[in-house]
């Protein structure tokens, strides 16, 4: 007790007692959802005898049940007055120590009593329906929240997510309402619930979208791939598809293994040939092509617009495995170190698709990497600053590499035979890279616009 007090008022400890304790039912905590498990309403609408109710329950929950089924008992008639009488009893017994208390007035008191010998208005509410549905940005954004206070105030989860929830807090996140709302009525489309090969799954989406000048993550959305309605939206302490799941990222993995670290070293550059022919490289590994067959001499500028996977290879040996694991954990997408060659090609654990946006949008912001947030600042009621977000921001290439890379992810969009060329936008310049993995299992597509 006198730990809690060092942090907390005695109000704010009332009110974390408020939204915690059990009310009985079936697992329902909290006075919001006694109240609306009892009298199918909030508890800020509650009448003060019904308030009293809830007040008076809290040493033993169930043993007050207006909701029981006494079909079992020998009398049920006689056990139901039994129960309505010990509610009754108990309900005045708190309005009599309020009354005592000066919390209410004689008049408040007795219009309270006659509502209690009235019979209180039971209306059994589900208490499971405040469940809130979530953007997955504003999920995200509670979840980086709720780390940073752990960090910050040196506090355990527990702690943090009770701070938080019940901190009557103003949290400004980095959303753009018109970027969610877009990707939330695109992704729920039917056309992007497409079948697996055997047709147990339909294939889940997902998309982030990041303001690259910033790190501002002003849009992120998924949509599992269940039968059922398909939703963009999750649900608070779910897991967080964009920022969390990873996957193998296929060929758009080519931009941040092979061009970065080959025009960073000087290995390659946009014009440098390789041979698209069958090569066994050390170890015995033996890539193909996904387009089947080989096309012979060709430039780094061919081999992305047509995603070729020999000559890329060529060009990661050429700048080495060590570069690579270096430039891609500076932008977030950890390796395990060990997967040699196969990199190029996105051949690893995977990663989110939250970080394939961020180290996406470095190249974007002419080679600066910063971390994505998804939330500004948090406030009190009063204007003060609880918590400010904290960004690392690093250069992790040179703007004259920037300006390779940005030229050269054109290619695809704008380039003969280019994988992305569904990706033209009048007027505006686009950059993008696609990728597959084995049997078209997974699909990507990174890229930036200018803005």
């Amino acid at each position: 007790a006198f730990q809690v007090e060092q942090y907390l008022s005695k109000t704010q400890i009332l009110e974390l007692y408020l939204n915690l304790i059990f009310m009985g039912g079936d697992d329902i905590n909290g006075v919001e959802l006694g109240s609306i498990y009892y009298f199918n309403k909030s508890a800020k609408d509650l009448t003060i005898a019904e308030c009293a109710y809830l007040a008076g329950i809290n040493h033993k929950p169930n043993y007050y049940k207006p909701f029981a089924d006494f079909a079992n008992r020998q009398d049920p008639e006689a056990a139901k007055k039994e129960m309505k009488e010990d509610i009754n009893k108990r309900t005045k017994t708190v309005l009599g120590k309020m009354k005592e208390l000066t919390y209410i007035t004689e008049e408040q008191y007795n219009e309270a009593i006659a509502e209690v010998d009235k019979g209180l208005a039971f209306s059994q509410g589900d208490g499971s329906r405040v469940t809130t549905e979530l953007s997955y940005q504003t999920e995200a954004a509670i979840e980086q929240i709720i780390e940073q206070m752990m960090n910050e105030f040196n506090i355990s989860k527990d702690v943090a997510e009770i701070n938080l929830y019940s901190g009557g807090y103003k949290i400004y996140t980095t959303i753009d309402q018109n970027v969610q709302n877009t990707l939330e009525a695109e992704l729920v489309k039917d056309k992007y619930a497409i079948n697996s090969p055997d047709k147990k799954q339909k294939a889940m989406s997902s998309m982030v979208v990041i303001d690259h000048t910033t790190g501002n993550v002003v849009g992120a959305a998924a949509v599992k791939g269940a039968d059922a309605e398909r939703t963009a939206k999750t649900r608070l302490g779910y897991f967080n598809i964009p920022k969390d799941l990873l996957k193998s990222t296929g060929s758009t993995m080519k931009t941040l293994s092979v061009l970065v670290p080959g025009l960073e070293t000087g290995a390659i550059n946009a014009a440098t040939v390789y041979y698209d022919g069958a090569t066994v490289f050390g170890g015995g590994y033996n890539p193909k092509n996904y387009y089947g067959g080989y096309k012979g001499l060709m430039n780094i500028r061919t081999a992305i617009t047509i995603s070729a996977n020999i000559p890329n290879v060529k060009a990661l040996a050429n700048a080495g495995m060590e570069k690579c694991y270096e430039f891609l954990s500076s932008v977030g997408i950890e390796t395990n170190g060990n997967e040699g060659l196969p990199l190029a090609l996105g051949g690893f654990d995977g990663t989110s698709t939250l970080n394939m946006a961020a180290a996406y949008g470095a190249i974007a912001n002419d080679g600066v990497y910063i971390e994505p947030t998804f939330y500004k600042k948090i406030e009190r009621k009063n204007g003060d600053i609880v918590l400010k977000t904290t960004q690392n921001k690093r250069r992790v290439f040179s703007k004259e590499v920037a300006y390779i890379l940005k030229e050269l992810l054109t290619q695809p969009v704008l380039g003969e035979n280019g994988t992305a060329t569904y990706c033209k936008i009048s007027g505006v310049d686009v950059a993008a890279k696609t990728g597959t993995t084995d049997e078209n299992y997974d699909r990507w597509l990174c890229g930036f616009t200018p803005y």
